[in-house]
């Protein structure tokens, strides 16, 4: 098991899809997944906590459909997000890359979560303009105030060791959003927040009124 690659991880893992036909192991970091309708679909696997375009580059040829990462809650780069937009293609892992099967578009996918966001961030009429700086980060360009920039968590519970992991992840960010609907902030967590640099968390209702103020 020790010489088992990345690609032959995905495949053990994707192949039993509903919608997935035959899965090719093109290279240790490659595979080709052919779908029902007989869609082939070139995936790069990788397993990064961190993902930039510098420990990517070798690794992603220019034609991919979708970048596949295997661990949970990496840091991704916004220059690899704007690479995967410019070059059409989509990133994410298991969850993802299940969800985009489903809907037989891997080139195109965003995960719900940041299409809400985008989409709702978009609309605001004080919102001149959106830079996501990494996968959780948004840097909301406003008219005539100063620019917000949001990290987004998605946890049902948020607690002290989630917002302190947060605080050295992605280093700087003026408000948190609880993206999860039914979000819960512990009372440990409260406690972290009333500290320096006294980091608000908000709903997504009282994001977009702060983004008026």
């Amino acid at each position: 098991m020790s010489n088992t690659t990345s690609a032959d991880w995905a495949k053990a893992k994707l192949e039993d899809h509903k919608l997935v036909k035959e899965i090719k192991v093109i290279d240790s970091n490659n595979i080709e997944i052919i779908n029902r309708y007989d869609t082939k679909y070139k995936v790069s696997v990788i397993s990064m906590s961190h993902i930039t375009l510098e420990n990517t580059s070798s690794l992603i040829p220019s034609d991919i459909d979708f970048l596949f990462n295997i661990p949970k809650e990496p840091l991704i780069d916004g220059d690899v997000l704007n690479k995967g937009k410019s070059e059409n293609f989509g990133i994410g892992g298991m969850g993802d890359i299940m969800r985009a099967l489903n809907s037989k578009d891997l080139n195109n996918y965003i995960s719900p979560e940041v299409e809400f966001i985008l989409n709702g961030l978009e609309q605001h009429t004080a919102v001149s303009s959106i830079v996501r700086l990494d996968n959780r980060r948004f840097l909301v360009n406003r008219y005539a105030k100063e620019p917000l920039t949001v990290l987004a968590l998605n946890d049902y519970e948020i607690t002290a060791d989630i917002i302190r992991t947060a605080k050295t992840k992605f280093k700087t960010y003026d408000v948190i959003l609880a993206s999860n609907p039914n979000a819960r902030i512990t009372e440990q967590a409260k406690q972290v927040l009333d500290a320096p640099p006294y980091i608000e968390v908000l709903m997504w209702r009282n994001l977009l009124g702060k983004l008026n103020n």
